[in-house]
């Protein structure tokens, strides 16, 4: 008995010896606002103010202050972003082994992380978000961020509703390297609808209701006692500052030509005019604004206010075919950086990486052959408006106001074309093979109007797109979405140095996707980011009917890499067909249990009962240029994307036939 009663006590001891050993973690949840700006969890409500701006007091000061030290007052005045990163730190290291090793695995009922609608007002009510996840066991580089700060971030693409409150969840399944993760007592006191002492803690009892609501409800997957670390926020509204912008544009006097159209030169398929329009300028100062001005101001009725005005070049082209009786089809084209208003015409297929590509076989000659008009005006700060030639300064990166600005401004442009080419009117006899009778005029269809942008022109199109209600099909070109893994993964300024090394621009200094820093530039970007805006394209139209897309996604693209690329995709909520060149675009369909479509592609999707055609098609870039120019290195594109507008515009369905020679003909 007496040797039973040691080994029983040796046993006890061996057992606390291993808890007080134990290297247990919790969570910071610490809301007085001065012990460091990750030791409360982030985005949160607390932070966010009655009219939709955000608090971003004390957020750590990131690369250097003087690269991105003017983005989180932009970023204020975004609110919180639907594309956000989440941030949670703790005292400890936590078990990363057992984090969702594929983003599907983070939506499973065992994951131990989450990010969840609990916004009884959404349609999405309950739905969980899938995330990617990265641990900083270390200080985080160039920013005063950790150690051990968690970041998570749905998988771009799956972008959160506009004015929807989610909740981010770290449960205690989740563990610590040696130990248990276990929830701080505040979080307790949090739930409990309890104040918490501090700067932001009176504001917790309100901020966390939407929570304990939700973990009250039927069926809640997730008990409270699971809960190790919790946030809750709200999203802000990016797309209505550019929703915003077009009402004004609707309701100003119609822009005017500032010269006759005059007949530039003609090829054997279309005509090509040229003209001048006179644009205002709502951006502070004066251009480049490399470091200051380029905001939009608006006046105490919200509507920006013009500072000055441009005259802008402006191309058209018109089909030598027979005008229809209600007008031409029209695609309008929005030209990348270093381009001009005659991009639409003259960027043809590049045969020699140091050469210039062949004149007159642009997209143009394209729609042409196809029965359909094409436009280009020239975009801001371009060469032939008096800026540099690459358009390096467009970026102004040190500068986020004028950045923002910058797209703000492409965009009501465009906006402005649309409605002058609505409206023009062009003398037959420029254009005698346009059929039109002696003293009629040639004019465009206002209810066949198409839409395509190469790169930049992409970055302008698809926010202008998504709250232009004029266009029936849209073709992203050169594209991506999402700033802040662009700005950390892509190389925007074109280094050829980091083209070799496959490395981003911020990449290459140690800052991922995942870092504050990109995080905080996202924000500022989100009313002009083509991921803000995609999924009003097509799933959730923000007026006017959804419009069709076809796209092409060039492998491989030094500025917009893969994870740009699929985040459009799934933003804009494609099918892909053909071949897959790279895989990585394969989780997006395991995500929706989809599959790659079989050619012909029609009416694949469907949105309040309309089928719709939304589909992309990845290529491999040619031995010449790289996956940024596929739409111009190849017949194949071609011919797919000239189909593809010529059956929206006769069958007002989109087809997307497998590629084939530029002229075969649109059959399967």
């Amino acid at each position: 008995m007496r040797k039973t009663k040691i080994a029983v006590a040796a046993l006890v001891g061996l057992l606390t010896v291993s808890v007080v050993n134990a290297k247990n973690v919790e969570p910071y949840f610490d809301f007085s606002g001065q012990r460091g700006f990750f030791k409360m969890p982030f985005p949160n409500d607390v932070r966010r103010n009655a009219d939709g701006t955000i608090n971003l007091q004390g957020f750590p000061p990131t690369l250097l202050v003087w690269i991105l030290g003017t983005y989180p007052a932009v970023a204020e005045k975004a609110g919180f972003s639907t594309a956000p990163t989440i941030y949670f730190r703790f005292n400890g290291p936590v078990n990363t082994t057992r984090l969702p090793k594929k983003a599907k695995d983070s939506i499973s009922p065992d994951s131990p992380i989450m990010l969840i609608d609990i916004d009884p007002r959404s349609p999405e009510f309950g739905k969980k978000f899938p995330l990617l996840w990265k641990f900083y066991d270390r200080h985080v580089s160039w920013a005063s961020a950790g150690p051990n700060l968690l970041a998570l971030m749905p998988v771009p693409g799956y972008v959160l509703r506009e004015n929807t409150t989610y909740a981010a969840l770290v449960l205690k399944s989740l563990g610590a390297k040696d130990g248990e993760l276990t929830a701080p007592k505040a979080l307790d006191q949090a739930l409990a609808g309890k104040q918490l002492p501090g700067q932001f803690g009176k504001l917790v009892p309100t901020a966390y209701e939407p929570l304990r609501r939700w973990l009250e409800g039927l069926n809640c997957p997730v008990r409270k006692e699971e809960i190790a670390a919790a946030t809750v926020f709200t999203t802000g509204n990016p797309t209505a500052e550019m929703l915003r912008m077009w009402h004004t544009v609707q309701e100003m006097p119609l822009v005017q030509l500032v010269e006759p159209l005059k007949l530039e030169r003609e090829y054997p398929d279309f005509y090509v005019l040229r003209s001048k329009w006179r644009a205002p300028q709502f951006q502070t100062g004066f251009p480049p604004f490399s470091f200051t001005g380029g905001e939009i101001l608006y006046d105490r009725a919200g509507k920006p206010v013009i500072q000055r005005f441009e005259d802008v070049p402006l191309v058209i082209t018109i089909p030598k075919q027979k005008m229809p009786e209600k007008g031409f089809p029209l695609m309008l084209f929005i030209h990348g950086t270093a381009g001009s208003a005659s991009q639409v015409v003259d960027r043809g297929k590049t045969f020699d990486p140091k050469g210039q590509p062949e004149k007159g076989k642009g997209p143009a000659m394209v729609v042409a052959r196809r029965g359909i008009a094409s436009a280009g005006s020239s975009v801001p700060q371009s060469g032939e408006r008096g800026g540099d030639k690459e358009m390096i300064f467009y970026y102004c990166v040190f500068n986020a106001a004028g950045m923002k600005g910058n797209l703000l401004q492409s965009a009501a442009e465009q906006m402005m074309v649309v409605r002058l080419l609505k409206e023009i009117r062009i003398p037959g006899e420029l254009c005698p093979e346009a059929q039109v009778p002696a003293g009629r005029q040639i004019f465009f269809d206002p209810e066949l109007f198409l839409a395509m942008g190469q790169s930049l022109g992409s970055l302008i199109l698809v926010p202008f797109a998504g709250v232009e209600p004029a266009f029936k099909a849209v073709i992203p070109s050169g594209e991506g979405g999402h700033w802040g893994i662009f700005i950390a993964r892509g190389n925007i300024l074109d280094f050829q140095s980091l083209n070799q090394s496959e490395k981003g621009m911020f990449e290459a200094i140690k800052v991922d996707s995942f870092h504050p820093g990109m995080s905080v530039f996202q924000n500022a970007m989100a009313p002009v980011d083509p991921i803000s805006f995609a999924p009003h394209i097509i799933k959730q139209p923000l007026q006017g009917e959804p419009k069709q897309v076809w796209m092409s996604i060039g492998l491989y693209d030094h500025f917009f890499r893969p994870e740009t690329q699929n985040a459009l995709f799934a933003g804009l909520g494609l099918d892909l067909a053909g071949k897959v060149v790279d895989d990585r675009i394969l989780q997006y369909l395991e995500l929706e249990d989809r599959k790659i479509q079989d050619y012909p592609v029609s009416g694949n999707l469907k949105v309040d009962s309309k089928n719709l055609t939304g589909v992309a098609v990845q290529y491999k870039m040619d031995n010449i240029l790289d996956g940024h120019h596929v739409n111009f290195q190849f017949d194949e594109t071609k011919y797919q994307y000239g189909c593809f507008l010529q059956s929206v515009v006769k069958d007002g369905l989109g087809k997307v036939y497998a590629p084939k020679e530029l002229d075969s003909p649109c059959v399967p």
